[in-house]
């Protein structure tokens, strides 16, 4: 019998994401301009670009192909709070969004932190997935909410700042890697 393995390289998963982010601009683009490209509907195509994008950026943090110092940082995310009147409208299980307006705070925008991986999940895990633009307090990007709080916040991304989060993941290189492994068999790991 042969096994094959090998170390975990970050080029296949940089590589993906920057593939992705592309279509993600292109797909938010056509949503944005009412230009499409082609007989696809551009939000069914962003949906994946955005999923495959997050998978991404989680696998290179879970693999260690990251500096600790990336994957620990917290990024302060735009939120909009669910409304206080417990109206919360639940969106159809067909439909990436729904009720928006009546569920939202959209004139009161609120910040939270989080780790690049905490955004990997949430968009993977989207129950609500939304493009919103021509908005004149709100910049045009990205709505997006999980399964696990869309009944408490929706994350807003401004498409430059998606871009951005994208971005930092695909020139983040590791300079240095230990790993060791402890008597009581545990596993370490530093990423610098």
């Amino acid at each position: 019998m042969t096994i094959s393995y090998s170390d975990w390289q970050s080029y296949a998963w940089k590589n993906e994401l920057r593939v992705q982010l592309d279509r993600v601009l292109v797909h938010c683009g056509e949503i944005i301009n009412n230009k499409v490209a082609g007989d696809h509907n551009p939000l069914d195509m962003l949906e994946r670009a955005l999923a495959l994008a997050a998978f991404s950026i989680r696998r290179l943090i879970e693999k260690r192909l990251v500096t600790d110092l990336f994957a620990s940082r917290k990024l302060r995310v735009r939120t909009f709070s669910v409304v206080g009147n417990n109206l919360f409208r639940t969106p159809f299980l067909r439909e990436s969004g729904g009720d928006l307006y009546n569920n939202y705070q959209l004139k009161e925008p609120a910040f939270v932190e989080m780790k690049p991986k905490w955004i990997g999940d949430e968009i993977i895990h989207s129950s609500q997935l939304m493009t919103i633009y021509g908005d004149a307090g709100i910049a045009d990007g990205l709505l997006i909410a999980s399964d696990h709080r869309m009944k408490k916040r929706i994350l807003h991304f401004p498409l430059a700042e998606f871009a951005d989060f994208a971005n930092a993941a695909l020139s983040d290189l590791v300079g240095i890697a230990t790993d060791q492994r402890i008597d009581d068999g545990t596993v370490t790991a530093i990423r610098s």
